[in-house]
């Protein structure tokens, strides 16, 4: 059986956040960039940690947000809440990566990368300013992506009189943005009959009907599949009622979904004859063999195999 999978508003992109230079400095850096979620132990206990990195004004900045909730415990008896905000820049004169930190206790540190390094090490910073520090302090935080793909930062202090030691470590799992994932998206047209729409997707592409309302008769909505993929369809009128804004938009429009098979040309040569080709059977330059149809309601639908290598 064919394996189906829909994505909705698919759209192939180039582009990359960050400087474009011949010479990527940010490229140690880019796999950390998102939200991560985790625990840390250290000299103030066990805490909560979110840690967000993405890049900032413009992509010329790499901007770090953190917060470490500590519970009671009896390392930290009261608890506390740490924040932290820091930015890296690249200095074009040094050729050095440059992050300063500023902490909620009113520490502001300012750190040097230590060393350019390989993809997949750790990244060490080490600093050159500890504001409101007592003098001599040095302090050290490090950033690392462990086998299991977690995120790995160490704070490190040293008082001048020995070398650094660990303050505290934290190990985080990448997290979706704000904490929030999202569980599956599903396409609702808008369509002028439904009965007419189910029978298309039936008689021509294969899909099978899920559920309907109501369950006989003329349908005001329903759903269907085939293998991995799902889409609904709403009437008009019905779909109006439920979202005014839509009360001067017509059936159709500029969306294309696309929806990746196995066996494309079998299916290509199974539906050809049932409905409406609006791209040929092609190969493509980013590795798919694919093809488009309209259905009965003027949207259309891209169905892509990837390419053997």
């Amino acid at each position: 059986m064919r394996r189906f999978a829909l994505v909705a508003l698919t759209v192939f992109m180039t582009s990359a956040a960050g400087q474009t230079t011949d010479v990527d400095v940010w490229q140690p850096f880019r796999p950390l960039i998102g939200e991560w979620r985790g625990a840390g132990e250290g000299m103030s206990g066990r805490s909560e940690v979110t840690t967000r990195i993405e890049f900032a004004l413009g992509g010329q900045f790499i901007k770090l947000s953190t917060t470490a909730v500590f519970a009671p415990q009896e390392k930290n008896p009261d608890g506390e809440v740490h924040e932290d905000v820091g930015f890296i820049s690249y200095d074009k004169a040094r050729k050095k990566h440059v992050f300063r930190q500023f902490h909620v206790e009113g520490f502001i540190n300012r750190y040097v990368l230590e060393a350019p390094t390989a993809e997949g090490g750790v990244l060490a910073f080490v600093s050159e300013d500890l504001e409101n520090a007592p003098p001599g302090w040095q302090a050290k935080v490090t950033y690392e992506l462990d086998g299991e793909g977690a995120l790995l930062v160490g704070f490190h202090l040293s008082t001048g009189e020995s070398g650094f030691k660990c303050y505290s470590q934290n190990r985080m799992e990448r997290s979706a943005i704000g904490g929030t994932e999202m569980k599956s998206l599903t396409a609702n047209l808008m369509v002028a009959d439904v009965n007419e729409t189910v029978d298309f997707y039936r008689d021509a592409l294969g899909f099978q009907l899920v559920m309907s309302v109501p369950e006989g008769g003329n349908y005001d909505w329903a759903m269907m599949s085939n293998g991995g993929a799902e889409i609904m369809f709403q009437a008009l009128d019905s779909l109006v009622e439920e979202y005014p804004a839509f009360s001067d938009s017509a059936v159709g429009g500029s969306l294309v979904l696309f929806i990746v098979l196995e066996g494309i040309d079998e299916f290509h040569e199974s539906i050809k004859d049932k409905a409406k080709i609006v791209v040929d059977l092609h190969d493509t330059f980013y590795g798919m063999r694919e093809f488009a149809i309209e259905d009965n309601n003027g949207y259309v639908l891209t169905f892509a195999e990837e390419l053997e290598q």
